[in-house]
């Protein structure tokens, strides 16, 4: 079965939704270039992400490039 996500984006984040959970990442607007959702490296998502999340960071990256496309973004990690 899969496993139902969503992902919404405002003017400063970017919401990952996984069932009753959810991971929030911030995001630059771009003004006539991609905007910048930035990704914490892999020690730091071990650190900060919430518990639920910790091994599943390749999965929600994969996802949200999926569902937001790699053209009017940029995905950097921190």
């Amino acid at each position: 079965m899969k496993t139902k996500y969503e992902v919404n984006v405002s003017f400063k984040s970017v919401v990952y939704i996984e069932e009753a959970n959810e991971i929030a990442f911030d995001r630059e607007p771009g003004v006539n270039v991609p905007a910048v959702i930035y990704i914490p490296s892999i020690e730091r998502w071990q650190r900060t992400a919430p518990e639920w999340a910790r091994d599943k960071r390749d999965v929600i990256v994969s996802r949200l490039k999926e569902k937001l496309g790699v053209v009017d973004y940029v995905f950097e990690e921190f």
